[in-house]
């Protein structure tokens, strides 16, 4: 049985959302009785039991991984895409003699699925809710109003100009935005999942009224419950209706919150997926 890991965290702007994942990951397997190590750089000698986050790790052949944590949603192989190669190198070196993964840890069911079909060991981790996403409240509190945490894109800078909101793109203001009354929008790209680091690591954990533009499919967080959703054409008028209700969005996002922090919780996922990959015992 493994009983060390070692976390490769990115340094890139892509993915730099992940640091608190990473740290996160390293505080619950040491709690495991795993030796866990955070680094952001490309060691050159990663002993067995190592946990890689990122897609950019797979290009050190020299590396003997054992766990690889999917954060992006992979598309299917066979149809064009910007991890379309990624995925067949993926299912390569699962698949080959040498099988450089002895699992693979997605955070969507989407995604899971299709490392599974090519018979990747792939296992699901949310993830879900952990005392450190819980940011403390800062010395100033933003004002009431409409948020959006992310990149910019020409659809997404539509919606949040119609729903009157402000973009939060600098990482030292998100930490006040997170304490911002008011509606916090979730805007997806193309394939990403509800359920992706911006929901519920961030939003949930710390009790902030989300209007998601997609629906949880697989979930078990429901909508009007635990966050709102809408399309992208209705976003704005929904937005105008709850901005004009604060309990309605203060119910929903403590339930929200309540729910992730006893029913979704990231040490649950985590621990059950090493148990199916063979790595703890019982």
């Amino acid at each position: 049985m493994i009983r060390a890991a070692h976390i490769v965290w990115p340094r890139t702007t892509k993915l730099s959302r992940t640091l608190h994942v990473a740290r996160a990951l390293r505080s619950i397997l040491l709690s495991m009785g795993f030796q866990a190590k955070l680094t952001s750089t490309q060691p050159q000698h990663i002993s067995e039991g190592d946990l890689l986050i990122s897609p950019s790790a797979m290009k050190k052949r020299d590396w003997a991984t054992t766990i690889f944590f999917c954060m992006e949603p992979f598309r299917n192989p066979n149809k064009p895409g910007p991890y379309a190669n990624q995925v067949r190198r993926m299912r390569r070196w699962c698949t080959s003699p040498s099988r450089w993964f002895d699992a693979i840890f997605c955070h969507d069911v989407t995604t899971m699925m299709e490392f599974q079909q090519f018979d990747v060991p792939a296992f699901l981790v949310p993830i879900g809710y952990h005392e450190s996403f819980e940011v403390h409240r800062p010395a100033h509190i933003w004002s009431e109003g409409v948020f959006f945490i992310g990149s910019q894109t020409g659809m997404r800078n539509e919606i949040v100009t119609a729903c009157g909101g402000r973009y939060v793109t600098r990482r030292d203001a998100v930490k006040a935005c997170l304490h911002a009354p008011g509606i916090h929008l979730a805007i997806h790209a193309g394939a990403q999942s509800f359920d992706s680091v911006r929901i519920v690591s961030l939003l949930l954990a710390n009790k902030r009224c989300v209007l998601s533009d997609t629906m949880a499919r697989w979930s078990p967080l429901v909508p009007e419950r635990h966050y709102y959703v809408a399309s992208h054409r209705y976003m704005p008028h929904v937005c105008r209706d709850l901005m004009a209700n604060p309990d309605l969005r203060n119910v929903v996002a403590q339930k929200g919150h309540e729910y992730v922090k006893t029913r979704f919780r990231l040490d649950d996922y985590l621990k059950a997926a090493l148990r199916e990959a063979g790595v703890l015992e019982g």
